[in-house]
């Protein structure tokens, strides 16, 4: 149902850089990830140790809403899936990122913007190594058993659709792409997380980020969308949570460790659900 194929060569970021921010699950702290140019795929270095970015590394983040990755050491990454996603999305398959303050990625502003940016500054060069595309032939269906589900049909592109259900914020939102760099600079990258509760209160606010302690304490300033009794605090763009949750299916998707090539159809996203995902694709994976 899977094979990999050469599609060319692997592409890296021209030059070095570095983006500092905020650590979402500790209070006061700043982060720094500085990401260089590599041969071939993605690997993290974090307190001494090597994570490479492959399916047999993902780990569950048992229900908080971020992807995290491991090796058999012991070694953790977490909030790995903007970055990845920036990277995947603007065209880059290999480089090596180092994380310095803390074993997760920072997230200045919760969307992928600023990464892309700095990326689109360096430029993007072509590497000596080959790179290999998991290339869907046969159609693929993959369930939770929970409400998520997902198909996947041949394409000779990459094509990805995600359809969401929050009833409680806002109708259900139905988006298709085909994943290039254009179409992620324009409809993707600047996307925001939203808060998945209507607060009344800034106290409710308050209760629904409490994990997030790195997130300002009045709603009117989260980097998040938030919505108290019915409006959008924070403002809201265009069919902006479902793009986010392309942007986060983008990012995930990467931890399978090659590129995919099919027509991709989710329902229900999310990262415990690409999580499980991934393992299963990985078993599909003549590696």
């Amino acid at each position: 149902m899977i094979e990999l194929i050469k599609i060319g060569k692997q592409r890296t970021v021209r030059e070095p850089f570095i983006v500092d921010g905020p650590t979402p699950y500790l209070d006061n702290h700043t982060t720094r990830v500085k990401v260089v140019p590599a041969q071939s795929g993605f690997r993290f270095f974090v307190r001494g140790g090597e994570i490479k970015v492959i399916g047999a590394n993902t780990k569950s983040t048992d229900g908080i809403h971020a992807t995290y990755l491991t090796n058999r050491s012991g070694k953790e990454v977490r909030l790995t899936e903007h970055l990845l996603s920036a990277l995947t999305g603007m065209g880059v398959t290999a480089a090596d990122i180092y994380l310095e303050g803390s074993s997760q990625v920072p997230v200045p502003d919760r969307t992928a913007k600023i990464f892309c940016r700095e990326i689109k500054k360096v430029g993007i060069k072509d590497t000596r190594e080959d790179l290999l595309c998991a290339k869907v032939v046969k159609d693929i269906y993959f369930t939770d058993g929970l409400g998520s589900f997902v198909i996947f049909r041949p394409c000779d592109t990459t094509k990805i659709s995600a359809l969401i259900q929050f009833s409680s914020l806002f109708e259900d939102q139905y988006l298709k792409i085909e994943l290039n760099q254009e179409n992620y600079w324009s409809e993707i990258m600047w996307a925001r997380p939203f808060v998945r509760v209507d607060c009344p209160t800034n106290d409710d606010y308050l209760k629904a980020i409490r994990l997030l302690r790195a997130f300002p304490k009045k709603m009117e300033d989260s980097p998040a969308m938030v919505r108290s009794n019915g409006v959008w605090v924070t403002g809201i763009k265009p069919m902006e949570p479902v793009r986010h949750k392309i942007l986060d299916i983008i990012g995930d998707l990467t931890t399978l460790g090659f590129p995919i090539q099919a027509d991709m159809s989710f329902i229900r996203p999310g990262h415990e659900f690409h999580r499980k995902l991934i393992g299963f694709l990985w078993g599909l994976v003549n590696k």
